[in-house]
C-alpha cells in the first residue's frame, strides 16, 4: 500500500485545506486588540483578588443534566447552586443579585452559557467586575462558535479536550488545559452508597455502548453502527435517557463489565468516567491513550484500533478476561480511580483551585 498516495486522496486534501484556512484566520491583527482588552480586565481582577486574598463564595451553575449532582461542599466552601434563569433575569439594581456574585468564583459550562445566551452573559460579566467566571468548555472539539464566546467571556477558560485551542489562546490570557469532562450523572454520595453492592452485582458479558446520535458526525455514527452488529447493548441511544431515575441509569451501567467509548473527534467522552465509577472497563480509541495516561488512568482501560472495530470479538474477549481476573478488587480499584480523578466534585475542585491560583495568588 502506497502511504504517500493515501495522503493525497481528495478527502485528506480537503481536510488539510480546511485546517490551513483555520490557521490563517487566527493571524488577523484584530485578535491582538481583543487579547489586549482581555489582559487589562485580567490584570484589574488579579489586583483586586490578590488584595482580598481569597474568594468569598463558590457558585456553581446547575441544571438537571449539567452539574446538577455537584456536592454540597467543595474544598471547604459551601457550594451555592444557581440556575441559568438567575443570569437571564439578572438585575444590577438588586442587592441580592449583586451580593450573590460579589467576590465569588462562578463555574459554568458552555452549555449553560448557550442557554443563558452569550449576549446576556456578557452584560452580567460587565456589571460584576469583582467576580471570577470559570467556563468549562465540554464541546471545544466541535462547537467552535460557542467556544469562542466562552473564551471571550471567561476569566479562566477550561477546554475539556486535547484539541486545537489556537483561537482561544489568541483572545484569553488564562487558558487552562487538562481538566476533562467527568462523570456528572450521579452524586458522590449516591455512588458511595452503591459501593457495597458494586462488586457483587451480576454483570452482562455484552459490551455496553449506547451513544447519542449526532447527524453531523457520520464517521462516529458508522463506528457505533459497526460495533452494534456484535452487541445488542451497543448502538444509538433510543428513548429519553434523562427521564430515567439515577438508580435506573446506574443499574444499566453497573450491570456491564466492559464499555465502548466512541468519541466525536479527539475528545474523551463523559462515558469513559461513567464506566469507571460503576466499576467497568472503558474501551477507548488508541489515539486517546496518551491523554488518559496524563490523567493517571491508563491502567484502568483498554484500547481499540480500526481493526478491532471491524472484528471486535478478540478485544471483547480480552476485556472480559481482564474484568474477571480483576474480580472485586478490580471493580473497587476502578471505582476509586474514577472518583478520585474524574467525578464531578473533583472536576469542580480542580477548576476552582486553578482559578484561585490564577487570580488570588501573587
Amino acid at each position: 500500500m502506497n502511504l504517500y498516495a493515501l495522503a493525497n486522496l481528495k478527502a485528506v486534501i480537503n481536510a488539510i485545506d480546511l485546517k490551513n484556512r483555520a490557521i490563517d484566520s487566527t493571524e488577523d491583527e484584530t485578535f491582538f486588540s481583543i487579547a489586549y482588552q482581555k489582559d487589562l480586565i485580567s490584570r484589574t481582577k488579579k489586583t483586586y483578588f490578590q488584595g482580598i486574598g481569597r474568594a468569598s463564595r463558590l457558585v456553581v451553575v446547575v441544571n438537571p443534566s449539567n452539574f446538577g449532582c455537584v456536592g454540597e461542599n467543595i474544598d471547604g466552601y459551601k457550594v451555592t447552586r444557581i440556575d441559568e434563569a438567575f443570569f437571564v433575569n439578572f438585575d444590577p439594581t438588586n442587592r441580592d443579585h449583586l451580593g450573590m456574585l460579589q467576590d465569588s468564583v462562578v463555574i459554568l459550562t458552555n452549555n449553560h452559557l448557550a442557554k443563558i445566551h452569550p449576549e446576556r452573559m456578557a452584560r452580567v460579566v460587565e456589571m460584576t467586575p469583582h467576580t471570577l467566571y470559570a467556563i468549562h468548555d465540554q464541546d471545544c472539539h466541535h462547537w467552535h462558535q460557542m467556544s469562542i464566546h466562552a473564551a471571550l467571556l471567561a476569566d479562566c477558560y477550561f477546554p475539556a479536550h486535547p484539541v486545537d485551542h489556537s483561537l482561544a489562546v489568541r483572545v484569553n490570557p488564562t487558558v487552562i488545559r487538562g481538566i476533562p469532562c467527568g462523570s456528572i450523572q450521579w452524586s458522590a454520595r449516591f455512588l458511595s452508597e452503591k459501593l457495597p453492592i458494586l462488586s457483587t452485582i451480576r454483570r452482562s458479558d455484552l459490551p455496553l455502548g449506547r451513544h447519542f446520535y449526532y447527524e453531523r458526525f457520520k464517521y462516529r455514527n458508522r463506528v457505533i453502527a459497526t460495533l452494534g452488529r456484535h452487541s445488542q447493548d451497543t448502538g444509538i441511544q433510543t428513548g429519553n435517557f434523562h427521564q430515567l431515575t439515577a438508580d435506573e441509569r446506574w443499574s444499566d451501567w453497573a450491570t456491564h463489565k466492559i464499555h465502548w467509548v466512541v468519541p466525536v473527534q479527539d475528545d474523551l467522552p463523559i462515558r469513559f468516567f461513567d464506566a469507571l465509577v460503576t466499576g467497568g472497563i472503558p474501551m477507548i480509541p488508541s489515539g486517546l491513550l496518551d491523554f488518559v495516561r496524563s490523567l493517571g488512568l491508563s491502567e484502568h482501560c483498554m484500547v481499540y484500533t480500526p481493526s478491532d472495530i471491524l472484528d471486535p470479538t478478540p478485544l471483547v474477549a480480552r476485556g472480559l478476561l481482564e474484568f474477571d481476573r480483576g474480580g472485586a478488587m478490580g471493580v473497587v480499584s476502578r471505582f476509586v480511580a474514577g472518583m478520585r480523578f474524574g467525578h464531578l466534585d473533583r472536576i469542580i475542585s480542580s477548576i476552582f483551585q486553578a482559578t484561585l491560583g490564577a487570580y488570588c495568588k501573587s
